[in-house]
């Protein structure tokens, strides 16, 4: 948890009958409430690359390994299947690749797994793939579906979101299979989203870019984020946090509203409530805060009708006195 003193007042920000001590508590408070959770759009892991994943321990996988989950989803594409086929078989199958027998366990184990604990299917949202994998960097194997997803949340609920992404990544979670599947039929299928329309413009033109300039994967970079179609800093910091494990603070819409009602960071634009959030938070805290300022907005503090009777920050927020 944070200590007070790790806060710091930003200079050049107003602080209208703020006392310092109210700031740092306001985001203790938060911090406590809210601390641990994830974002609350999902993504798609096929089969094949949870078992690439899971198989390559932490390591980047080579081709080897690449080719060995391809036989075993080729042989067997369920857990159930996975368990038919046994150990002796995917060992087999494994003989190019270093530690066979203890990778054909750990497919084995995976699958039991996953029928033991998921249904039988590689679970979609980001508590669920933490238990799963036990590493973070899973988040950057789909570092695309992330960027489709949060481009699709504009003015969407993220709830509406996920029901649509649950129908569009098992046919399309790269850019060759979004351009394959083409703009009329990716339009049809993110109508539910609003704006549908310059949303699978976007999509597809980002496809192309990523294609034609990063090698199909999406940059690392915040400056490179920004030239893609639809990214702006928003989803840009997003990306870079849920994705690749890089500090940022993304200001959406109840990030904006909690800032200036907190007085944490006053501001008439996205970009100055940006600037002053990430002066008083820690820059190694931005990426939890931006979500202990969503989850409470979210929960608690709405825009229309605030739950302050049971908020946690009600003796001290200055809207409420």
């Amino acid at each position: 948890m944070l200590a007070a003193e790790e806060f710091r007042l930003p200079s050049g920000v107003s602080r209208i009958n703020m006392d310092e001590k109210i700031l740092h508590e306001e985001l203790r408070i938060l911090e406590q409430t809210y601390r641990g959770r994830k974002p609350a759009l999902e993504v798609w892991l096929s089969l094949e690359l949870a078992l690439t994943k899971k198989i390559s321990a932490g390591i980047k996988p080579d081709q080897r390994i690449t080719n060995a989950a391809k036989a075993v989803i080729a042989l067997a594409d369920t857990p159930e299947k996975i368990l038919q086929l046994g150990q002796a078989r995917i060992e087999e199958i494994f003989t190019s690749c270093n530690f066979l027998v203890k990778r054909a366990k750990w497919v084995i184990n995976f699958a039991q797994n996953l029928l033991d604990n998921y249904g039988g299917e590689v679970p979609r949202n980001f508590d669920e793939l933490e238990k799963l994998f036990k590493d973070k960097s899973v988040y950057s194997w789909v570092s695309f579906e992330i960027l489709v997803a949060v481009i699709l949340s504009a003015q969407c609920t993220d709830k509406r979101v996920n029901e649509v992404t649950k129908i569009l990544f098992p046919l399309a979670d790269t850019p060759e299979k979004i351009l394959q599947l083409g703009q009329a039929r990716l339009e049809e299928i993110i109508r539910p989203c609003g704006l549908y329309k310059s949303k699978a413009k976007h999509i597809i033109e980002t496809s192309k870019i990523l294609l034609e300039n990063y090698g199909g994967k999406v940059p690392s970079d915040f400056d490179e984020l920004l030239k893609l179609p639809g990214v702006g800093r928003k989803t840009a910091n997003v990306i870079l946090s849920v994705s690749f494990g890089t500090p940022a603070l993304a200001v959406d819409t109840h990030v904006f509203r909690l800032a200036n009602r907190l007085k944490l960071a006053e501001g008439k634009t996205p970009l100055e409530v940006e600037l002053g959030l990430k002066e008083i938070i820690p820059r190694s805290k931005w990426s939890e805060a931006h979500h202990w300022l969503i989850w409470h907005g979210r929960e608690i503090c709405t825009a229309r009708k605030p739950k302050c009777s049971i908020c946690p920050l009600s003796k001290i927020c200055p809207a409420a006195m």
